[in-house]
């Protein structure tokens, strides 16, 4: 949220920091509550009541006198200034409805006395501010709340003087209901038009609130509906600040020069390519600030949230708002939805007297640096010098710099660094930068389905990118139809709609139809994978044709296939090294070692648009070249591609062995990219039925003796520098991923280790060479790619293994001790007294061997057992099943009973909790461990204390009667027992 501010900081920093006449003058008749903290400000109260005080014509005085002030003020000093005012209108508002209400006596009796409570309210209270994320219906909510607030102080104050006491009943209700409801009232119309002529005098105050009333100003923003045309309009008819440097005009012409570029940088043959000017469509979006950790990457809790269409105004609100250099704006969207084509529009279109912009790829800037340092290879990408930030930021003179971070998915995935607190670092780079007098707004862009990976920042706002509707798709399509001459509509468009909703989807689309097959004569819709199937496929057979005229059919789509392959090589190239990109040397490498024929990385790329050729200045002065795909998906696809065909030919015997399908599926897991395994599950889909139990034999095969030494042909292909054990991973890993990936679904222990005497404990030492190998990124994949179901069978554990494509909430039901510690269900206890328990593990052990692991997960679960080391340790260690219901540790039940009581949980749950930790206390714990069990029990009877009005009547009967029959191994406990709960729970046993 922006920074809110007290009408008396509001003033001081209108007054420019130093007190001019005004605001002397203000804090004379305010007592010196404006400038000293300790002054008391009485004599504003006399004032509050006066409509013709000196008071109210100098705060006026104060903010007319903006426009001069801020007449050539720079982006920096202006957005504060303007902050200042609102505050300013926001608490004079109050004074002017305050001074106008009639009351039952003459204001001249009131006796003033110091009040610090009402120049605390007034003065020195936080006024509400405005943010272009919330609806301007909000924070007018907002506002009334805070006049109602103010309101009753003033008649707190009112009740303390001596003039009160001589009321009336009737006069004194009068008072109050002048004070607190005409008051608030007609505060709130007052403030409306303050606001109104701010908004007047300055249009971005305006875009803060989410309120453009000046009619000639919405239309022309909102028929500015593409290329972000409209944020460039508005922005520059409030420009304030001096004309830039040379510096900041070639880094602007670096921006600007995006606009004028076709909107793929290498256009197929017969296709005529819009500019992103033209085909930028302003997309609709769902913003919300201080969103939660749970629900950032939660694509059902963002559909909940309300859809707009003014992302234009959004950004001149943000970008002029002062909250906007307090925490990074994060925007979010999936695959294909125009995210790194937004931050280049927008820096485009900022205007440079304004604003700066510094665009960052984090996928070609170092991975472990510092936010600070990853700015500055940015700005090296962009500009070819080498400048350092605090240079470059003095440079700019009262310009803003506009930081655009895109790709933190991709940084996530070329590392595995742990970027849990990179919001956080964002956040506390733009306090410094704040502090050091150099504001900075930051915008970071993510792939929605990894946005959890870092945790929130406060005052962070987030931005979802919504897909295209028939209006959006249209207006993308003019500028199409009119360079190609096609006749492709929404209406032909509609059978796609899953497709043409996203950008990059619609643009392959029309490529498509304008190069493969009309879509007009698709009677059925065409998946994803179908697109990139006939983008893919359509332009390598054009290009095989060029070169072999008058082959057979079957001889052109070999040599088709022999290309794709080629091209899925490439995409493996990158995707084995954790990259977007490949150099042309180690593409080399890669074609050289692995069965492809020989070719040189040259001629594919330069055959293929889908992939280009980008350069970048290294630290040392040479100048790299890079391979990488117009967008990530066309690699993923392939990927998947690739790897359902190879493994096909396994099956059907086409393979000798699987020495290639090994080579690339053992340095990365696919669970690195979300967008493979969806690939993966389209492509196994459409294969015929024939093929999927021979597919799922192969890779039970394969499986059986993934971490079996191999001596492999294609060793020679090396990718990254790999140990055995996370090559056997990693491969192990994938193969199982792929079990699970189609109709079936489905894989069981008993299949996967058939030699094992204990196939659950195979796994489980599979499941940790898994979790010890792989990247953070893929391991958290994989996890969340599998849905395990625990299960007996015959009197022998066993866990079926799934591919996790329903609802994530639904997975990973409560773990059940009896199956962990392998009871069978013929030894559980049944009925409704019975009870089975035991301990088998001591709790140092646990401890000792979680630190062992040293392992983010197993620390984090140490830290929070740590309290129960001493003296409470079998708390954890001890389970007791009651009855048919599953067994829980006593440190569970005390837990989960702790949780009820502080949550404020209903009657029926909080009873529930309570009578498992009460069979506990009666019951529990082994014979010996009399020492644990007494201090079991004074933790219980605590909260039977404090709970006990709250629980039903009848549970409390109940209770005492088990407590009273309580038993235990020494006579000696049952007395003792008894003792404390007449001390602990005075009155309660008879």
């Amino acid at each position: 949220m922006p920074k809110a501010l007290s009408y008396a900081d509001a003033v001081r920093i209108l007054g420019g920091g130093t007190p001019d006449k005004l605001v002397t003058a203000l804090d004379r008749l305010a007592g010196g509550a404006l400038l000293a903290l300790s002054a008391t400000g009485s004599t504003l109260a006399l004032s509050l009541f006066d409509a013709k005080s000196e008071f109210f014509r100098l705060t006026g005085e104060l903010v007319s006198k903006l426009t001069t002030r801020l007449r050539d003020t720079g982006r920096r000093e202006r957005g504060e200034q303007l902050a200042a005012a609102h505050s300013v209108i926001v608490v004079a508002a109050f004074f002017e409805a305050l001074s106008t209400v009639r009351l039952p006596f003459d204001v001249a009796e009131l006796e003033f006395t110091p009040s610090d409570g009402l120049t605390v309210a007034l003065l020195r209270t936080p006024a509400p501010v405005l943010a272009p994320h919330r609806p301007y219906e909000r924070s007018m909510e907002e506002l009334t709340g805070f006049y109602a607030d103010t309101a009753r102080v003033v008649l707190e104050f009112l009740t303390g003087l001596s003039v009160w006491d001589r009321l009336d009943d009737r006069d004194r209700r009068a008072v109050e209901d002048v004070i607190l409801g005409e008051t608030a009232t007609r505060a709130l119309t007052r403030y409306e038009d303050l606001f109104r002529r701010l908004a007047t005098d300055f249009p971005e105050v305006g875009f803060w609130a989410n309120l453009v009333d000046h009619q000639a100003t919405r239309a022309e923003i909102r028929e500015l509906r593409t290329g972000l045309a409209g944020v460039a309009e508005v922005l520059s008819e409030v420009a304030s600040g001096r004309a830039p440097d040379d510096r900041r005009r070639t880094l602007a012409r670096f921006h600007e020069a995006v606009l004028h570029r076709s909107l793929l940088p290498v256009t197929p043959d017969g296709v005529r390519m819009p500019t992103v000017a033209e085909a930028y469509v302003n997309p609709r979006f769902r913003v919300v600030a201080d969103v939660a950790h749970d629900h950032i990457a939660d694509e059902d809790w963002w559909l909940r949230q309300p859809v707009r269409a003014d992302l234009q105004e959004f950004l001149v609100g943000h970008l002029t708002s002062p909250a906007a250099t307090e925490a990074p704006l994060v925007v979010l969207g999936q695959p294909g939805s125009g995210k790194s084509m937004l931050t280049k529009v927008l820096a485009a279109r900022l205007p440079v007297s304004e604003f700066v912009a510094v665009q960052v790829p984090l996928r070609e800037v170092r991975v472990d640096g510092d936010v600070q340092t990853q700015i500055e290879q940015g700005l090296r990408i962009s500009t070819g010098e080498r400048l350092s930030w605090r240079d470059f930021v003095q440079a700019t003179d009262d310009a803003v710099p506009v930081v655009l971070l895109d790709g933190f998915d991709e940084l996530l995935q070329a590392t595995d660094i742990s970027q849990s607190d990179y919001l956080h670092r964002i956040a506390r780079f733009q306090q410094r930068e704040a502090d050091l007098g150099h504001p900075v707004v930051v915008v970071v862009t993510s792939r929605v389905s990894v946005a959890d990976r870092a945790r929130p920042a406060g005052g962070m706002v987030s931005l979802l990118l919504e897909p295209f509707d028939d209006e959006q798709i249209e207006r993308w399509l003019v500028p199409w139809r009119r360079h190609n001459d096609t006749d492709l509509t929404v209406d032909v468009l509609r059978p796609h709609a899953d497709l043409a909703r996203q950008p990059l989807l619609l643009l392959l689309l029309a490529i498509y139809d304008r190069t493969e097959s009309p879509l007009k004569e698709h009677r059925d819709a065409l998946g994803q994978s179908q697109l990139y199937e006939g983008l893919l496929t359509g332009f390598a057979r054009r290009e095989v044709l060029k070169q072999h005229v008058g082959e057979s059919d079957d001889e052109v789509a070999r040599l088709v296939e022999r290309e794709l392959l080629r091209l899925s090589v490439a995409a493996f190239a990158m995707f084995n090294r954790g990259r977007q990109w490949v150099t042309p040397e180690g593409l080399d490498a890669d074609l050289a070692a692995l069965p492809v024929g020989e070719i040189s990385s040259r001629v594919i790329i330069g055959s293929f648009y889908f992939i280009h050729t980008a350069q970048a200045l290294k630290e040392d002065g040479r100048r790299l070249r890079t391979y990488e795909f117009l967008h990530p998906t066309f690699g993923e696809y392939l990927i998947a591609r690739i790897t359902v065909r190879e493994l096909l030919a396994l099956a059907e015997g086409r393979r000798e062995n699987d020495d290639f399908f090994h080579a690339l599926l053992s340095f990365e897991p696919l669970t690195m990219r979300k967008t493979v395994l969806g690939f993966l599950r389209g492509l196994v889909l459409e294969l015929p039925a024939r093929c999927l139990r021979p597919v799922q034999e192969t890779l039970l095969s394969l499986f059986h003796t993934a971490l079996l030494e191999r001596n492999s042909s294609l060793a020679g292909y090396r990718p990254g520098s790999v140990q055995v054990p996370k090559r056997c991973a990693v491969y192990s890993a994938n193969l199982c991923v792929l079990l699970v990936t189609g109709p079936s679904s489905e894989v069981t222990t008993d299949q996967l280790f058939p030699d094992a005497e204990k196939p659950v404990t195979a796994w489980a030492r599979m499941s940790a060479l898994w979790i010890s190998q792989l990247p953070s990124e893929g391991r958290q994949g994989l996890v969340r790619a599998f849905r395990l179901e625990r299960f007996w069978q015959d009197g022998r554990r066993g866990v079926r293994i799934t591919g996790e494509f329903g609802d994530p909430s639904e997975r990973r039901p409560a773990a059940d001790p009896y199956w962990t510690y392998r009871i069978a269900p013929d030894d559980q206890s049944t009925g409704e007294r019975s009870f089975y328990g035991w301990i088998r593990l001591d709790f140092d052990a646990l401890e000792s061997e979680l630190e062992f692991l040293c392992s983010v997960e197993g620390d984090t679960v140490a830290h929070t057992l740590a309290p129960f080391a001493d003296g409470y340790g079998t708390m954890v260690t001890t389970f007791y099943g009651f009855g048919d219901a599953r067994p829980v540790s006593p440190a569970h039940f005390l837990i989960d009973l702790w949780l009820k009581d502080g949550s404020g949980a209903g009657e029926g749950e909080l009873a529930a909790a309570f009578h498992l930790c009460l069979r506990h206390a009666v019951d529990g714990f082994a014979p010996f461990d009399s020492e644990t069990r007494r201090k079991f029990r004074v933790l219980f009877l605590r909260q039977f204390h404090r709970l006990r009005d709250r629980l039903p009547s009848s549970m409390v009967d109940s209770a005492v009667e088990e407590i009273l029959r309580t038993t235990g191994p020494e006579i000696m406990e049952r007395e003792d027992f008894l003792a404390l709960t007449r001390e602990i729970c005075p009155g309660l046993l008879p």
